[in-house]
């Protein structure tokens, strides 16, 4: 009798999964949140919107996400985060499609509403859900490399989506894009997915479950503290990073330039990524944050006394996104460590709802800022918002016992 083959083990779904989720988390932010810093003038233009209208619609797909993202959440511990991610990918695609042919502000807003569904389904919860529910309280180093590919999304994206707009126009750029996640994001989530998020094989992950570190009466607490951090780190780079071009032609910097600069932020947010995971044995994820938590308000700082010029925009763009980009992490894994990994996407769940409604406002916010008070303007609403997330992240430190160093 021939032997029954063994079923395949977390770890090697796991490494399969990585680089999948990889490409196709790089490409739902390059094709979808990435979009209005490149087409701005094109939406505004050709649809009939407002600068501030344009960035809105960034607006309804963070409070689309937000307001699924609990139910969903409790899905995807029910069922599995992978079973789910090939319908987000579709809704991807369905608002790209809307996108393409949209003749005005309502298609345009509902090409965001399914961006929104599609955020919560198969982008960065999602994700790193999946990631979690394949190896349990050990998925924080597989998060930060999924991670590493997804910070180059804008260094991948912005360059590609210029060039194909330059070819072929902005509407057939959406079909393309539209097509790429229908003929290959979806399938490449159905395939190597959805075996490895089942109930069944999160089962042997059951028993390796650990608490977090905020025992369970402190995490009221310890919740006011995250949202902080959260909401006022995402204000600054949900909202300033769309509009980094702009800021930077304000540095004196052609269009070109402009994108090229920008396109750092790609590179150097990988390195900070990479930086956490070559120190991850001697820094804590509280440290790491609190080094995010230093880094953006630096960086910005020196935005703002530095000045105009090629070498200050580098400087800023550099630091700046050094910071995000570890903040970023913090936003993933601060929860598997203070909570636990039990429950570990309805947990997201519950945090992004009122975390993404900031986020929600924040593009729109900024270009409102951009059209009154000019960048140095919205440098400094940036810098306040860093400095109060860098105060809660101490309070949470001081909560948890974890020294700065």
């Amino acid at each position: 009798m021939a032997d029954v083959a063994a079923p395949p083990r977390p770890g090697s779904a796991l490494r399969r999964a990585i680089p999948v989720l990889g490409f196709t988390q790089m490409a739902a932010w390059g094709t979808t949140y990435y979009l209005p810093a490149i087409f701005k003038t094109q939406f505004s233009n050709d649809l009939g919107l407002s600068e501030p209208a344009v960035f809105a619609g960034v607006a309804v797909t963070l409070i689309v996400s937000a307001l699924i993202a609990w139910p969903v959440g409790r899905l995807m511990d029910e069922q599995g985060a992978g079973r789910l991610m090939p319908v987000g990918s579709a809704c991807l695609a369905a608002g790209l499609a809307t996108l393409a042919f949209a003749q005005g502000p309502i298609a345009y807003f509902l090409a965001w509403t399914f961006f929104g569904f599609g955020m919560a389904l198969c982008m960065s919860n999602a994700a790193f859900s999946a990631l979690t529910q394949m190896a349990g309280q050990e998925a924080r180093r597989s998060i930060v490399i999924l991670m590493l590919f997804g910070g180059m999304a804008s260094t991948v994206f912005w360059p590609l989506t210029l060039w194909l707009d330059g070819q072929v126009g902005w509407r057939s750029t959406c079909l393309i894009y539209a097509g790429m996640h229908i003929l290959i994001c979806l399938p490449l989530h159905g395939i190597f997915l959805a075996s490895g998020t089942t109930r069944s094989a999160r089962q042997d992950l059951q028993q390796e479950e650990r608490p977090g570190l905020i025992p369970p009466e402190r995490r009221g607490l310890a919740a006011v503290l995250i949202t902080i951090v959260f909401s006022c780190s995402g204000f600054v780079s949900w909202g300033l990073d769309l509009h980094l071009i702009t800021i930077l032609g304000d540095f004196g910097l052609g269009a070109a330039a402009a994108v090229w600069v920008a396109s750092l932020k790609g590179p150097a947010t990988l390195a900070a990524r990479l930086a956490d995971i070559t120190l991850a044995g001697r820094v804590t994820p509280m440290q790491s944050a609190m080094i995010a938590g230093s880094l953006t308000p630096l960086g910005l700082v020196l935005a703002l006394v530095l000045g105009s010029g090629m070498a200050s925009a580098v400087i800023f763009i550099v630091v700046y996104s050094l910071g995000t980009g570890l903040i970023t992490v913090a936003r993933a894994t601060l929860p598997l460590l203070l909570i636990g990994s039990k429950g570990y996407a309805t947990t997201l769940g519950r945090l992004t709802l009122p975390t993404q409604m900031i986020y929600a406002v924040s593009p729109m916010t900024f270009g409102l800022m951009m059209e009154r008070v000019g960048s140095s303007g919205v440098l400094l609403v940036a810098l306040f918002a860093s400095l109060v997330s860098l105060w809660a992240m101490l309070h949470l430190m001081r909560m948890t016992g974890t020294t700065a160093a």
